[in-house]
């Protein structure tokens, strides 16, 4: 009889240890899902001062518990190191595949309308239908935290003109699946009235 209640106590036990293990695991935190913003490093050290390498813009981490600040330890294609948490966000960045396209400022009349004109080698800034006012090569565009800068580049006329310099951005708006530019005003004359908000048609 007491062989029998010892074991009786001894299931239990097992019993209840298995519980609370599959309780203790059920309330560990899940991992979430992090992107790196452009120009996110991967350093050797958690003081940020010697660089591994370059991420990618985008790249995706698996983060249990991210702190508010300071340098989080990941390993990236077989390579450990550390990155800087405000170069991360729950949402992925825009690249500049995701501004190419025709956009269209203030009302779209059916004589004239504003168009900027993003495509893989130029950004074009017209009076539709095809009138180019003026060029900006895509390679001098930087983009960051959804946005377009255009940072004192060379605007280029149709043809050899060179209209000086621009300085310009526009900022990647996504809203009930739909896309709109706020195109901020430029500070170069020639497109003066190239600004505002911007749809695709």
């Amino acid at each position: 009889m007491k062989k029998r209640f010892s074991i009786m106590v001894i299931v239990a036990l097992l019993i209840s240890c298995l519980s609370f293990s599959s309780f203790a695991s059920a309330e560990t935190a899940k991992a979430t899902i992090y992107y790196t913003a452009a120009g996110t490093h991967l350093y050797k050290d958690k003081k940020g001062v010697k660089t591994i390498r370059t991420l990618s813009v985008n790249t995706k981490f698996y983060i249990r518990h991210k702190p508010s600040r300071g340098f989080y330890r990941v390993t990236y294609s077989k390579s450990s190191g550390y990155i800087n948490v405000k170069n991360l966000t729950k949402s992925k960045a825009a690249t500049y595949k995701d501004f190419e396209g025709s956009w269209y400022l203030g009302k779209v009349n059916a004589h004239v309308s504003r168009q900027i004109l993003i495509t893989k080698n130029y950004i074009y800034f017209n009076y539709d239908p095809g009138a180019v006012i003026a060029v900006v090569k895509s390679k001098n565009a930087v983009v960051r935290n959804n946005t377009l800068y255009l940072q004192h580049v060379t605007l280029h006329g149709d043809g050899t003109q060179i209209w000086g310099k621009l300085t310009q951005t526009m900022e990647l708006k996504m809203k009930n699946g739909k896309k709109t530019l706020l195109v901020s005003k430029p500070d170069n004359k020639i497109i003066k009235d190239f600004y505002g908000k911007a749809v695709m048609k």
